[in-house]
């Protein structure tokens, strides 16, 4: 980016603050003043937690240049632009910048799990097709009103492909992100039952998912998996504005997964030929997520050789699905970054072929709304009918699945609930056995992160 205040203030329709210098030039925009950089904008956000405006003198101090206020505020510095509502100036300026790229493809992703999975092993791909430095992708999970804005205007003339998560937790979020975005490929990867609590049933989460097709026009991608039972409501809305659609998940469409052999080689059949990789990551969840990557590569316009390479090469991403080996040699699988019904259940399948017992840290899972206590209590069935032989659950709903799971497995030494991470962590350095797997799950609320930094081997 190397734009002018003046520009800058035009494409967020702000005003300048007096004393201004409108030729001064941008190199970045950044909404934490701690990351501010020489010839930084800091955009002063007004968060649940914090207020940006209370940072704006720390971010001229660290080297910020300008910055964008809100017209409440009383200004007192030059190169200020000044807006009603800066997480909207933000929106409104990364989708003007965007708007000057014409010839990248953009791809836009969203799902109720396997966003970041997806997003990563897409990178991986379009990293050895087109070279690190031309791929562009969400840092971490920057997925909201705030992050995607932020990842749009790191695009520079020289990326070949930028890689967008998108998340939601309501109606129009994913709207007004994909219309920020105006994506050339967009994909819902699943609907499950994710941040329900906000939603009243599965398909008012499809109809939400479906707002990152708002974004498409003209000849951009609406990329329609239709392994996932809503795809019909989303082709009957493109088909109304006239949107392009590419299919996949089925034989004669994009691409398909043909099969997966014992050993765990996969093969996914395209319209470009046969694509064969093994990864090395646990879960079928994955498996099926990697086909939404391989139909993203291909649009892209990705080789076969690059794809099957990058799927290769590509490792689980932080706290999901990680492997390490813990204090006594026992196999952790860190799987803590955040939860719902469906990942939870995913991840018990993923560990099943890896060394028993299976012990399994639980936490709270969050935004499940009207289902909170009956999806927490229909995990402990599921828990003990898939042989995990030893829970330890913190939080207060995990009492539920706690109860039903001695319920069914008949023994109440197979249950232990804690009332901190500590406690927990103290209980499995006594007690877990060198030759067992432990499976660490729950929202990312819970922290439980926390448990597997502790438990894992040192270095």
């Amino acid at each position: 980016m190397q734009l002018t205040l003046k520009q800058i203030a035009s494409m967020c329709e702000g005003v300048l603050s007096p004393n201004s210098n409108p030729d001064i030039i941008i190199n970045n925009v950044v909404i934490d003043s701690r990351a501010v950089m020489p010839q930084s904008l800091f955009v002063a956000i007004v968060g649940d937690n914090n207020n940006g405006h209370n940072f704006i003198q720390s971010s001229f101090d660290n080297g910020a240049n300008s910055a964008i206020v809100n017209h409440t505020h009383d200004v007192m510095y030059p190169n200020c632009i000044i807006v009603e509502d800066t997480t909207l100036a933000l929106g409104l300026l990364a989708k003007n910048y965007r708007n000057t790229f014409t010839n990248i493809p953009i791809v836009a992703i969203t799902g109720s799990n396997g966003k970041t999975t997806i997003k990563e092993m897409l990178k991986k791909v379009c990293e050895v097709e087109f070279g690190e430095e031309h791929v562009l992708a969400s840092k971490n999970s920057f997925n909201n009103q705030w992050g995607v804005p932020l990842t749009i205007l790191q695009i520079r003339p020289t990326h070949k492909v930028v890689i967008l998560e998108m998340g939601m937790n309501h109606h129009g979020e994913l709207h007004y992100l994909s219309e920020i975005a105006h994506p050339t490929i967009a994909t819902v990867n699943n609907v499950l039952l994710s941040h329900v609590g906000f939603f009243k049933d599965l398909t008012d989460i499809a109809h939400a998912k479906g707002e990152i097709y708002d974004g498409i026009h003209g000849d951009n991608v609406a990329l329609i998996n239709t392994q996932v039972p809503y795809h019909t409501m989303w082709v009957a809305n493109l088909r109304q504005r006239n949107c392009k659609m590419v299919r996949f998940g089925s034989d004669g469409e994009l691409c398909y997964l043909q099969n997966v052999d014992d050993d765990g080689n996969i093969n996914i059949m395209t319209k470009n030929g046969e694509v064969k990789f093994k990864l090395n990551v646990l879960g079928d969840h994955n498996i099926y997520n990697s086909v939404t990557v391989v139909a993203l590569s291909i649009l892209i316009g990705c080789s076969i050789s690059s794809i099957e390479s990058g799927l290769k090469q590509y490792t689980p991403y932080s706290h999901r699905m990680e492997k390490f080996s813990a204090f006594n040699g026992a196999i952790i699988i860190d799987d803590s970054y955040n939860g719902n019904p469906d990942s939870v259940k995913s991840a018990i399948l993923a560990v099943a072929k890896l060394p028993k017992p299976l012990w399994m840290v639980f936490g709270d899972l969050g935004e499940l709304g009207a289902y909170t206590e009956s999806e927490h209590i229909k995990l402990g069935e599921f828990m003990h009918s898939h042989h995990v032989d030893n829970l330890l659950t913190i939080g207060q709903y995990t009492l539920l699945t706690g109860n039903k799971y001695i319920e069914c497995t008949g023994d109440i030494n197979s249950w232990c609930h804690f009332e901190s991470i500590d406690n927990i962590v103290q209980y499995c350095k006594s007690n877990l056995p060198e030759n067992a797997t432990l499976l660490v799950k729950g929202s990312n609320s819970m922290q439980l992160w926390q448990v597997v930094n502790q438990l894992k081997e040192e270095k």
